[in-house]
């Protein structure tokens, strides 16, 4: 098997890769260069879809589609997740408005991932709350899903749980144990 370069060179190569990846990923946000998916949420009892899950995805204008988990994973090691999150918030909520708009009722909710970084950004809540009322979209409609992450800081969780709750947004707990 040939040997894999380590050395200084590669890895300048490597870190020159991630830094242009993490300067295309800004421009996408800029302009609306990522999409967001649905992905149905079947009540296995009823066999009805109770709701969805927000995936965001991004097609490279030069590579094609990237994978989340390169992207994602680009977006947590820089401060991109939060302006990440906060354009799946205004894609999903923008859906709900659609489907309501559509004649869709009830509702369902959209299941949106909030990473450990993202939690512990000030006033989370808040812009949920704020956006969910501009819309006019019940907060049941939004359902945060905490991703388990070594950096989760479980106080804050606890906190940001009861604070959903006592505002009406559902929470669910994803990866855990």
């Amino acid at each position: 098997t040939p040997a894999v370069d380590t050395g200084p060179a590669a890895i300048e190569v490597i870190g020159v890769g991630k830094i242009r990846l993490e300067t295309q990923l800004r421009n996408a946000l800029s302009t609306n260069g990522l999409d967001l998916r649905l992905q149905p949420l079947l009540e296995v009892a009823s066999g009805r879809i109770a709701g969805y899950e927000a995936l965001v995805r991004w097609t490279h204008p030069e590579r094609g589609p990237i994978s989340p988990a390169e992207f994602i994973a680009l977006a947590e090691e820089t401060s991109l997740i939060v302006p990440v999150g906060e354009y799946v918030l205004d894609a999903a909520i923008g859906a709900l408005t659609t489907l309501r708009d559509h004649g869709v009722h009830p509702l369902p909710f959209i299941a949106i991932n909030v990473s450990a970084r993202q939690l512990a950004e000030a006033g989370l809540i808040e812009r949920i709350l704020e956006r969910t009322r501009n819309a006019a979209v019940p907060t049941a409609c939004v359902q945060v899903e905490i991703t388990e992450s070594q950096a989760l800081d479980y106080r804050m969780v606890r906190e940001v749980i009861a604070h959903c709750h006592r505002e009406g947004i559902e929470v669910a707990l994803d990866d855990f144990g």
